[in-house]
């Protein structure tokens, strides 16, 4: 599996709001 398939499931089992928290921890 790539790592963009890997993030795209991530992002569907952490959802939209955790997955952005990670990319923006100061948010």
């Amino acid at each position: 599996m790539s790592f963009i398939e890997e993030g795209v499931m991530q992002i569907g089992q952490l959802g939209t709001e955790e997955v952005a928290s990670l990319f923006v921890p100061y948010g």
